[in-house]
C-alpha cells in the first residue's frame, strides 16, 4: 500500500476512534452499526489493509463494548466473531499486541458463560489458544492465552476432556513459561477428572529435570494431586528411578521434593517397598549434583524421624560417624562428606521391606478412629450438642460485605478495623488476598482448599482447609488450636503436639471424623468444644457431648480408682473395672506416646504436651504524648506511622524509640526529644518531657515495656514535617488504627490525671474545712500546686505546657 493510502487510512481509522470515544452509547450502537454494513464481505487481509497499525486499538474498543451489551455479543459471534479472532491468532504476520487483543476479546466471550464456551471449542479453539500460548514471544500473549484456557476449563463439561489431552500435549513445549502456565491450569482440569491419563507420567516426570525453579514447583504439586489416582504406582517407580538415573540422563537439576513423603503413611511404606532408602542415600553420595543431595538428604531425614526401623538400618549402614553428621544437620551434610563417604552412600546395598516399617514404627490403632460405628455416633452426638449449644459470632462485617468491598478499602482502613486484635499482618493479608481475588481471579474466590493454598498471600494449611469446609462445603478437616487439644485428650496422643508426626496424626483424625454432610458445621462444632468445654485449663468433662469417645477422660478415671483402692488396702482383691489405657501396641516406639509420666493433678489436662516456650525477648521503649492546642479548642495529639514491614506494620503510635541497654536514660531522652524536634521542624529540649508512668504490653514473642512522657505545646499552629506523622484529636485518636498498646498509653495517662484530679479535690475541701474551724489554710508549695490542679479537667491538662524554643 502506498505511503499516502496507508496515512489516509490511518487518519480515518483514528477520526472513527476519537468519536467512538466521544459518544455515547446511541452515537456507538450507530457507528458499529455502519462499519458492519459497510464491511459486510470482506476478508481479514482486506481489513487489515485497511485498519494498518491501528487494528489493536480497534478490537481494544470491541472488548470494552462487548463487556457492556450482550446484544453486542450475540451479533459478534453470529457474524463470525470467534473465527475471525482465531484467524488472528492463526496468521504469522499479526503482532504481538494485536493477538493480544484478540485474546482478550476471546476472554471476554468465554467469561460470558457456558454456551459461548462451546462455541470456542467447537470452532477448534482450545488447539489454536494452545499453540498461541506455546509459540508467543511476550509474556502478556501468553499469559492471556493462559487465562483463556483457565477460562474454558471452568462450567465446560462436554469439553472438559478435549482440554484435558490438549494440555497434556503441551507438556512438551520447550517455553518454561508456557511449561509453567500449562501445568498451573491443568491442576485445575486434573482436580475435577475422577481418572488420570497415563500419558501425563513421562512428560511430568521430565519437568523435574527443568532447570527453572517454578517449572519444578508446579510439577511438584501436580504430583501430589495425582497421588490419589491409579496412576500413583507408575508415578512412584518413576519419582524412586529419578533418584539414580543413568549417566548419560543425568541434568545439572534434579529436585524430588522433600515433602513428598510427609503426605500419606501409606505412600511412605510404598516407596520404602520400591527401595526409595537406597535410592536417597545414593543421591546423597552424587557429589556432582548439590540441589539432588540437599533434597534426598532432606527426604530420607524425615523418613528417619517417621520409622524407627529405617533409622536403625540407615545407621547400621553408614556408620556412626556419618549417621551422626547427618542427624545433626541434613541439609548442609553434602558439604561436610569426603571421598570415602560418598562411595559408602553410593554403593549401598540397603533394602528395607513394607512389613518391617509397619510393624515397627505405625502408631497402635488406639490413637486413631478405626470404628466406622463409633465416628458416626460421634458425629451424632457433636452435632446435636452445637445445634444447641453453638453461640452467636460475628462471622460477617456490614464494613466490607462483598470481597471486592474489602478490596477497594485502604490498608489504613483495614489496620483501623484490625486496631486491638493481634496478629496485625493478618490484617494485612486479608486485604492483599481480597485485592489479588479481584485484580487476578476476575473476583472469584479459589473454590477448592488447594487452590486458596496456591492462589492467596497467606492462607495457610488451616485457613485454607476452615474456608473450604465452612464457605465452600469441601469434606476436610481443620486443625486449629482448639482441635489439636480436643484430638490429643481424645485418642491420648502425648508426644510433642508441634513435631511433624503428631502434625500429621492430627490432620489424619480430622479428615476421618469429619461429617461428610455437615463438613463446615462439624468443624466448628470441634473448635466450640474446644473453646467453651475442652479449655486449656479448667475443662469441663462432665458437660462434655463425646465423653465417652475421650480416652484421657478414661485415664482419669482409671487412675482414680486404682488411687482409690490403693487407700483402701484392697488393691489385689479385685481387678480395675476399666482398662489400663497405657497399653500401646508400639510402647516405646510409637511416634504418638508420651515420652513424660502421667501427673495425676493435671488429669486430662496432661494431653497435650508442648514444649517448653522460648522466653519472650524483653524490651523498653521510650514515648512520649505530645499534645497541642486544635482549632476547634480539642486538643491534638501527634502520632507516627510504623514501617510497613514488620512488628505492627503500618500503624499509628505516639512518638516512640527503642532503648538501648548501654546507652542512659538522660541520652536516649535526648534521643528521643530530637526526633520530635524532628518531626515537627523545631526545636525541643528535654528537660520539657514529663514522666507519666510504665506501660507492660506482652506480645507472642517480646515483653515490652513502655516509658511514658508527655509535653504540651502551646503553640496550635505546629505542623508536621513529614508523611508519616499527623494530629489528632481525642475521638479520632480512638477510632484510628492503633495497637493496644497506644491504648494503653492513653488509658495510664487518663488514670493519672484522674488520680490528680481527685488529690486536687480533696485539696480544696481540706483548705474549706480548715477555714470554717478558724484554721489557717495550708500555704505550701505542695497545696498551692494542687489548688491550680483543681481546675484541670481533661487529659489535656495533665500535660506540661511549654514554649518552643525556636
Amino acid at each position: 500500500m502506498p505511503a499516502q493510502e496507508e496515512a489516509a487510512n490511518i487518519g480515518k481509522v483514528l477520526s472513527f476512534l476519537r468519536e467512538w470515544d466521544r459518544g455515547d452509547s446511541t452515537v456507538r450502537s450507530r457507528m458499529l452499526n455502519t462499519f458492519l454494513a459497510q464491511n459486510t464481505g470482506k476478508t481479514f487481509y482486506e481489513l487489515e489493509l485497511e485498519f494498518a497499525q491501528v487494528a489493536s486499538l480497534f478490537l481494544a474498543r470491541l472488548t470494552t463494548w462487548m463487556r457492556l451489551t450482550d446484544q453486542y455479543l450475540m451479533e459478534f459471534l453470529g457474524d463470525g466473531g470467534v473465527l475471525t479472532l482465531l484467524e488472528i491468532l492463526n496468521h504469522s504476520q499479526c503482532k504481538e499486541e494485536e493477538k493480544a487483543e484478540a485474546l482478550r476479546l476471546l476472554l471476554t466471550v468465554a467469561n460470558a458463560g457456558r454456551k459461548y464456551k462451546e462455541i470456542i471449542c467447537e470452532s477448534h479453539g482450545v488447539k489454536v489458544i494452545a499453540e498461541c500460548l506455546v509459540m508467543s514471544n511476550t509474556d502478556e500473549t501468553q499469559e492471556t492465552s493462559w487465562a483463556v484456557l483457565e477460562s474454558l476449563t471452568h462450567g465446560n463439561p462436554k469439553y472438559q476432556n478435549q482440554i484435558y489431552k490438549s494440555l497434556i500435549a503441551l507438556m512438551m513445549c520447550s517455553s518454561p513459561k508456557a511449561q509453567q502456565l500449562v501445568l498451573h491450569t491443568l491442576r485445575t482440569v486434573q482436580s475435577k477428572m475422577k481418572t488420570a491419563h497415563h500419558s501425563i507420567i513421562e512428560p511430568l516426570l521430565n519437568m523435574l529435570r527443568s532447570l527453572h525453579v517454578v517449572v519444578q514447583d508446579e510439577a511438584i504439586n501436580l504430583i501430589l494431586d495425582l497421588k490419589c489416582y491409579d496412576v500413583r504406582p507408575v508415578l512412584l517407580k518413576g519419582l524412586v528411578a529419578l533418584l539414580r538415573p543413568a549417566k548419560e540422563e543425568v541434568q545439572q537439576h534434579q529436585n524430588m521434593d522433600a515433602c513428598w513423603p510427609r503426605t500419606a503413611k501409606r505412600i511412605c511404606r510404598e516407596l520404602v517397598t520400591l527401595g526409595v532408602i537406597q535410592h536417597l542415600l545414593h543421591a546423597m553420595g552424587n557429589r556432582e549434583h548439590n540441589d539432588a543431595q540437599i533434597q534426598a538428604s532432606l527426604a530420607l531425614e524425615h523418613f528417619v524421624h517417621s520409622y524407627p526401623v529405617i533409622e536403625e538400618q540407615v545407621q547400621r549402614v553408614i556408620g556412626s560417624t556419618l549417621f551422626a553428621a547427618f542427624m545433626h544437620n541434613a541439609d548442609t551434610l553434602y558439604m561436610n562428606i569426603d571421598e570415602t563417604q560418598a562411595e559408602i552412600l553410593l554403593t549401598n546395598k540397603l533394602n528395607i521391606t513394607e512389613g518391617e516399617t509397619t510393624n515397627a514404627s505405625s502408631p497402635s490403632t488406639y490413637h486413631t478412629f478405626h470404628d466406622a460405628a463409633d465416628v458416626a455416633l460421634l458425629r451424632s452426638r457433636l452435632l446435636s450438642w452445637y445445634d444447641k449449644e453453638q453461640r452467636e459470632l460475628p462471622w460477617r462485617t456490614l464494613r466490607w460485605p462483598t470481597v471486592q468491598d474489602l478490596a477497594a478499602a485502604t490498608l489504613e482502613e483495614v489496620n483501623q478495623m484490625w486496631a486491638g486484635l493481634g496478629y496485625y499482618s493478618r490484617g494485612k493479608r486479608l486485604h492483599e488476598g481480597a485485592q489479588k481475588v479481584v485484580s487476578e481471579l476476575n473476583g472469584q474466590m479459589p473454590r477448592t482448599v488447594d487452590s486458596l493454598l496456591k492462589q492467596l498471600p497467606g492462607v495457610g494449611r488451616y485457613t485454607a482447609a476452615a474456608i473450604g469446609s465452612i464457605a465452600l462445603g469441601q469434606v476436610t478437616g481443620a486443625v486449629d488450636g482448639n482441635l489439636i487439644r480436643v484430638l490429643c485428650r481424645m485418642r491420648a496422643i502425648g508426644a510433642d503436639s508441634t513435631s511433624p508426626a503428631v502434625t500429621e496424626a492430627l490432620w489424619s483424625l480430622a479428615n476421618v471424623l469429619v461429617d461428610p454432610e455437615r463438613p463446615g458445621d462439624f468443624n466448628q462444632a470441634m473448635m466450640e468444644l474446644g473453646a467453651r468445654v475442652c479449655t486449656p485449663k479448667s475443662p469441663l468433662c462432665s458437660q462434655c457431648p463425646v465423653q465417652s469417645h475421650c480416652h484421657s477422660y478414661r485415664k482419669v478415671h482409671v487412675k482414680q480408682e486404682e488411687n482409690s483402692r490403693k487407700l483402701l488396702g484392697k488393691l489385689d482383691r479385685k481387678p480395675l473395672s476399666l482398662p489400663d489405657i497405657e497399653d500401646c501396641m508400639n510402647s516405646g516406639t510409637c511416634p504418638l506416646c508420651p515420652s513424660e509420666p502421667w501427673d495425676d493433678e493435671l488429669g486430662v489436662q496432661n494431653f497435650p504436651r508442648k514444649p517448653a516456650k522460648k522466653p519472650p525477648r524483653v524490651e523498653r521503649t521510650l514515648t512520649c504524648v505530645v499534645i497541642r492546642p486544635g482549632e476547634e479548642g480539642e486538643d491534638e495529639y501527634l502520632l507516627t506511622q510504623r514501617p510497613n514491614k514488620g512488628l505492627l506494620a503500618g500503624l499509628w503510635e505516639f512518638p516512640s524509640l527503642l532503648q538501648e541497654e548501654k546507652t542512659s536514660d538522660v541520652k536516649q531522652k535526648q534521643a528521643l526529644c530530637s526526633e520530635i524536634s524532628r518531626l515537627l521542624g523545631t526545636r525541643l529540649t528535654d528537660s520539657l518531657l514529663q514522666y507519666v508512668g510504665e506501660v507492660v504490653h506482652v506480645f507472642s514473642h517480646i515483653h515490652q515495656t513502655y516509658v511514658v512522657h508527655s509535653v504540651r505545646l502551646k503553640d496550635g499552629d505546629t505542623q508536621t514535617q513529614t508523611e508519616s506523622a499527623q494530629w489528632l484529636d481525642r475521638s479520632a485518636l480512638q477510632e484510628a488504627a492503633v495497637s493496644a498498646g497506644v491504648k494503653k498509653i492513653v488509658k495510664l495517662c487518663d488514670s493519672v490525671v484522674g488520680q490528680k484530679q481527685q488529690t486536687s479535690k480533696d485539696g480544696k475541701r481540706q483548705k474549706h474545712v480548715g477555714t470554717k474551724m478558724g484554721k489557717k489554710p495550708q500555704s505550701s508549695k505542695k497545696a498551692r500546686l494542687s489548688a491550680a490542679d483543681s481546675r484541670q479537667l481533661s487529659l489535656s491538662s495533665y500535660f506540661k505546657t511549654v514554649k518552643e524554643e525556636s
